[in-house]
């Protein structure tokens, strides 16, 4: 059983700081240079892009006093093989080589027509198995500068919305030209009066109506094309950042299913910010905050929709909604249902080496089945464009026990000599009764001070049980409440 209360008020001044760069005060006192780094990059309010492998070994002792950002790493790099290289939106670190010469790689991304693609997202990846070393986004000329390693092989993957993304070869220079999405492309067009990228009060906004963004189904499937932004599902990373908080004018989102429910053509802008200031809490490391378009008109408006998506199992989507509106005040009754399946397979090999040389061969089917319906009912008042307040209730519930299934199988070898084979089949029930979830938030700007409250109560409860079949032998395991 579930039963949570979260409460959350916050009176700070608004971001003036960061529209300036911020004094950084420090005392550092053998402290790992990447640490450092980034205690300058939370308190200096830029994007400081390093790579971590490279400066875990080094150690700081410094006192910093009222210093720069770009003062306070100079002081942390002292003495060090490295070197900074400012940037409009970010610092990068750069390892110089035995000859005393810096490490990097550059370039320039471009679009169809040969024009410079500004915030462009540029991730750097391990050839050898495409882990994320480090990323940025390109700057208004379409150009960007990461830390390199001349020693290892590097690959390159490039993304743009209403592009389609590529992934290349690292060069210490790269020019790389991206293809257009035709069918994005022709579904929306992008007046040069609304740009889909801007800068404003230290935060990045993407402007979301009227561009590709708001032709890419629900919230959960644009924010991640979002520049800064990777990932999909609820399951997001900012570059650099790690996982963001999320907002939807001005209230928290706790459930990111949530994101699944909210139109991509109903949201105004995203706004990214990637150094929060005392606004928020000091473990948020980045923040999304979505603003839907204010819905003029008076009256009783009705709204539904369906969405279905068919690879190797299905999913599908419907929902409806009721609203009654009337000046700034918006009173709503939606409902929603979910119902999808998945399947995934994955083979595992490992290799001892020891007086023998063993080997472990493992397949994996996994199945489940999933189908679920949850409801909102409150209101949302916007007196102005400074002030939101509003109220909703939430219930949901499973329409059936989500049932997951799998199937495997693992030989072990020793010298190539099959010795062993385990043979697995399991099937797992769990039921949702019903979760309730009240949210009250404000949020409110006057001058150089915001109020940004938010209040949640979750209830739920849920029970399930598993079977285990291991070579023949059922191994059934109690039901959990």
């Amino acid at each position: 059983m579930i039963y949570t209360v979260y409460f959350l008020l916050l009176f700070t001044p608004t971001a003036n700081a960061q529209q300036t760069s911020r004094l950084v005060s420090l005392e550092l006192k053998n402290e790992k240079l990447s640490a450092a780094l980034k205690q300058i990059e939370k308190m200096g309010g830029k994007n400081i892009l390093f790579a971590y492998e490279e400066t875990e070994n080094y150690h700081v002792t410094a006192s910093i006093r009222k210093q720069t950002q770009d003062e306070a790493i100079r002081t942390v790099l002292k003495g060090k093989p490295f070197n900074c290289i400012e940037r409009t939106d970010y610092f990068v670190i750069q390892r110089k080589g035995k000859d005393g010469k810096t490490t990097q790689v550059r370039g320039t991304i471009y679009g169809d027509r040969n024009e410079p693609l500004a915030y462009a997202n540029v991730i750097l990846l391990a050839a050898a198995d495409s882990a994320f070393i480090t990323g940025c986004v390109t700057a208004e000329d379409g150009s960007f500068i990461l830390p390199g390693n001349n020693e290892k092989k590097h690959l390159l993957k490039v993304t743009y919305i209403g592009y389609q993304p590529l992934t290349l070869p690292c060069q210490p220079e790269n020019d790389i030209h991206l293809q257009p999405d035709a069918q994005m492309l022709k579904e929306v067009t992008v007046t040069a009066s609304r740009p889909l990228m801007e800068r404003k009060n230290g935060a990045f906004v993407a402007n979301v109506a009227g561009t590709p963004l708001s032709m890419l189904g629900s919230a959960s499937d644009m924010i991640g094309h979002l520049p800064f932004v990777t990932g999909s599902d609820g399951n997001y990373t900012v570059i650099g950042r790690g996982k963001p908080e999320i907002y939807i004018n001005g209230r928290k989102v706790r459930d990111t299913s949530e994101l699944n429910q909210l139109q991509a053509n109903e949201i105004l802008s995203a706004e990214i910010v990637t150094t929060p200031g005392a606004r928020y809490s000091s473990n948020v490391s980045s923040v999304i905050r979505l603003r839907t378009i204010r819905k003029r008109g008076q009256g009783l408006s009705a709204n539904a929709y369906a969405d279905y998506t068919q690879g190797h199992s299905a999913k599908g989507k419907q929902g409806a909604s009721l609203n009654y509106r009337t000046g700034g005040l918006d009173i709503f009754v939606k409902g929603h249902f979910n119902e999808s399946d998945t399947y995934s397979t994955s083979h595992t090999q490992l290799q001892l080496n020891t007086s023998s040389e063993w080997k472990s061969i493992s397949d994996n089917v996994n199945r489940a089945h999933d189908a679920n319906f949850n409801g909102e009912v409150g209101f949302n008042y916007e007196p102005d464009d400074h002030q939101s307040f509003g109220i909703r209730y939430v219930p949901k519930t499973g329409l059936s026990d989500q049932e997951l299934y799998s199937q495997g199988e693992t030989v072990m070898l020793r010298d190539g000599e099959e010795v062993d084979r385990l043979t697995s089949d399991s099937h797992g029930r769990k039921h949702t009764n019903w979760n309730h979830t009240v949210n009250g938030y404000y949020n409110g700007t006057f001058g150089k001070w915001n109020i940004d409250f938010n209040a949640d109560y979750l209830y739920g409860r849920s029970g399930g049980g598993q079977k285990v079949d291991n070579n023949g032998e059922t191994m059934p395991h109690p039901t959990v409440k």
